[in-house]
């Protein structure tokens, strides 16, 4: 029995996987040419705020409705209350070893009067939410991805298609090594996690209490990208499930961070628009999955307009600043706005360059957006040098996740902020106490910081802003 409702379709090349198959993960046409070959998830249903469970406050069964793995489950002929019985079930295990479940995270005021080092007068008056992505499961966003991954392999397992577990696998630095690793444990599933050799004594700690399998990857002269990816893609060749963050390599991890999107457009719906959300990039799924939450939330009707979106990576590698500048200079016929260097320009020459991509995307949205996906590997590749940086977890050598951040910032108007070294450390010293956040997870708020000490800043960026900080101190 099909799926109704459902598509999983690539965006690069139009491919469509059944969603019947187990790990209909990846488009069998990835790296033959320069387009953005991730799977992405249509679903068709009612423009009403119905897709949203009223009623229920876990987020996987709050956003049921959004999910793949739902969608398979009802097409298969189950009921939701067996759907919900599935992800308490697996929600139960997760506590057990974690110490807490999943729960929607809080949405507070942040006081920029009551910093005065770290901010500018200029922003003073603005008002600033933060989504606080610090106490969930494993200490972090990345958790909603995999659970969400979990829950269709669950899904699959329950309908008979997935006979055997194979290997699970992961590379990552910290946050989504510590999510994978519990929701597998969670689950009884193996895992082989893929760290650098700068991973912290205690995650790795972690991670064997977890009973994990630890790969330690260092980087080999002259091979480009990040060696954990590397080892890890090597381990899918081989036929390891990709239980990953990126959705170059499981299209389907995003469905978890759209709940995080979901619920942002909530909040904005109770406490009024928003002018900016700020979001801190490495692999780029965080901010994918909130935007795509949105974008579903605005064709529901839960929230009536998008804000502009401003991506924040670090002076010590901006892979996806560079990814924007290359499409802006495609898109304008204006090839040396590729050339520009974001840890040093102008903001109003960035500012009105953004204005101007915004005004031709708004002119020819399709074409444009056509265009950005099947020339995407011409935008995006991976950082020349070794990144270093305070804010070390999104140092990733490329942005996976970059098109359709690319394609948000291009069509709200928003523009790539690259944060130095002393704005990262001041929005951690701002933010702690109360908010225990790494350099990492206060990276689109260092962003905020930065911006604002322009002296026209509230007409460029608005005064209305939202941060996500994710990412909480560890031992």
């Amino acid at each position: 029995m099909s799926s109704p409702g459902l598509l999983l379709r690539c965006a690069g090349c139009g491919t469509t996987l059944s969603p019947e198959a187990a790990a209909p993960f990846v488009c069998p046409n990835r790296g033959a040419d320069d387009a953005d070959h991730i799977i992405e998830r249509q679903l068709t249903l009612p423009q009403s705020a119905g897709v949203i469970d009223e009623q229920a406050t876990h987020p996987f069964m709050r956003y049921r409705a959004r999910l793949s793995s739902f969608a398979v489950w009802q097409a298969a002929g189950r009921s939701a209350a067996a759907f919900d019985a599935l992800v308490m079930a697996l929600d139960d295990a997760v506590a057990a070893v974690d110490g807490r479940g999943f729960a929607r995270s809080p949405w507070q005021p942040l006081t920029l009067a009551a910093m005065p080092e770290a901010a500018s007068p200029t922003t003073s008056d603005w008002t600033v939410h933060a989504k606080l992505e610090l106490h969930g499961v494993a200490g972090s966003h990345k958790a909603r991805h995999l659970f969400g991954l979990m829950l269709w392999l669950r899904v699959q397992e329950a309908l008979g298609r997935l006979p055997t577990r194979p290997n699970l696998a992961i590379a990552s630095c910290g946050n989504a090594a510590l999510a994978a690793a519990v929701v597998a444990r969670a689950a009884d599933w193996p895992i082989s996690v893929f760290v650098p050799t700068d991973a912290s004594a205690a995650v790795l700690q972690r991670l064997a209490a977890l009973q994990a399998e630890i790969v330690v990857c260092e980087r080999q002269p002259g091979v480009p990208g990040d060696p954990t990816v590397n080892r890890f893609r090597e381990a899918v060749q081989a036929g390891a499930l990709p239980f990953c963050c990126q959705g170059t390599d499981n299209g389907l991890t995003i469905e978890g961070g759209e709940t995080l999107g979901w619920e942002l457009a909530e909040h904005i719906a109770a406490t009024g628009d928003l002018d900016t959300l700020w979001v801190q990039v490495g692999g780029g799924a965080l901010g994918t999955g909130c935007w795509s939450g949105l974008q579903d939330a605005q064709s529901a009707g839960v929230i009536d307009g998008l804000p502009r979106l401003m991506t924040v990576q670090t002076r010590g590698a901006w892979p996806l600043g560079r990814a924007w500048l290359r499409a802006v200079g495609r898109l304008l016929g204006r090839p040396e706005v590729a050339d520009l260097d974001l840890s040093s320009i102008d903001m109003e020459q960035i500012a009105t360059t953004a204005r101007d991509a915004q005004l031709y995307w708004q002119s020819s949205p399709t074409v444009s957006d056509l265009d950005l996906r099947q020339n995407w590997r011409q935008h995006m590749a991976p950082w020349p040098t070794t990144p270093h940086s305070v804010a070390h977890g999104i140092l990733d050598d490329e942005t996976y996740d970059g098109r359709r951040l690319v394609a948000a910032m291009l069509a709200s108007g928003g523009w790539p902020v690259v944060a130095s070294e002393d704005a990262l450390t001041a929005a951690v010293d701002a933010l702690n106490p109360p908010h225990p956040v790494t350099a990492t997870g206060a990276a689109g708020f260092a962003g905020l910081l930065q911006v604002g000490q322009h002296a026209d800043a509230a007409q460029l960026v608005g005064k209305r802003h939202a941060v996500l900080l994710t990412g909480i101190v560890r031992a």
